[in-house]
């Protein structure tokens, strides 16, 4: 499996009004360094689901 985004930054965690934890991230792409920045409950979980492709990132219009 190839490396395709690298966490630059994380806050957390930060307790949501249920009392769950989150953390904040901002990871960049590899190929281009763009920015994305989430919100999830097992970051290592939803950094392999965005290395593997199975998690959406929003783009800007301009990138569609």
């Amino acid at each position: 499996d190839r490396i395709k985004w690298i966490i630059i930054g994380k806050i957390g965690p930060i307790v949501d009004k249920w009392g769950q934890l989150h953390e904040l991230y901002i990871h960049r792409k590899v190929a281009d360094s763009t920015l994305y920045t989430g919100w999830t409950n097992d970051l290592d979980k939803r950094i392999k689901a965005h290395n593997s492709g199975k998690a959406q990132s929003i783009q800007r219009p301009e990138d569609q």
